[in-house]
């Protein structure tokens, strides 16, 4: 009960990227975000997808932590994509999580994997999970699609 508290306490200050949360002090921070690799650098804020910050009671904030924290956010992720899936469309939802990351990111995006970052705790350091999409995406003028050849070639000639 306690930690559903907390979540919803967590979930309510997403909305607000630049907001820490201030946890009680058998919590810490467990930092999952996905990024975008557009061919450039993956961690700049231009590729963010979604950022959540877990309160994770007893987490430690060192490598033991972060092993914990990369196995929580997979798990995470994985429920809220059907393992990575971005043509998957969650229950209650309407657009598949490729179409909302299109809408989120406005912006054409070509044939670029989706990544899993962690961080622990107040640490700088972000560490790639090496979990990726099952796809790569493509957004062509806001609208999620197929990565073929005519959908990356009409982008690049757009």
């Amino acid at each position: 009960m306690k930690r559903n508290l907390y979540l919803g306490l967590v979930f309510s200050l997403i909305t607000d990227l630049a907001a820490e949360p201030v946890f009680p002090p058998q919590f810490n921070s467990c930092n999952c975000a996905t990024y975008v690799d557009d061919g450039g650098e993956w961690i700049v804020n231009k590729n963010l997808v979604a950022k959540y910050v877990y309160p994770l009671e007893g987490l430690s904030c060192n490598q033991s932590g972060l092993l914990q924290c990369n196995n929580y956010c997979a798990l995470q992720i994985n429920n809220m994509t059907n393992g990575g899936d971005l043509d998957y469309t969650p229950p209650g939802s309407s657009a598949s999580v490729g179409q909302v990351v299109c809408d989120l990111l406005a912006r054409n995006i070509t044939d670029a994997p989706i990544g899993l970052f962690i961080s622990v705790c107040d640490m700088d350091d972000v560490y790639d999970t090496k979990l990726r999409s099952k796809q790569n995406l493509c957004c062509v003028n806001n609208k999620y699609t197929n990565c073929t050849i005519e959908t990356i070639y009409g982008i690049y000639n757009s």
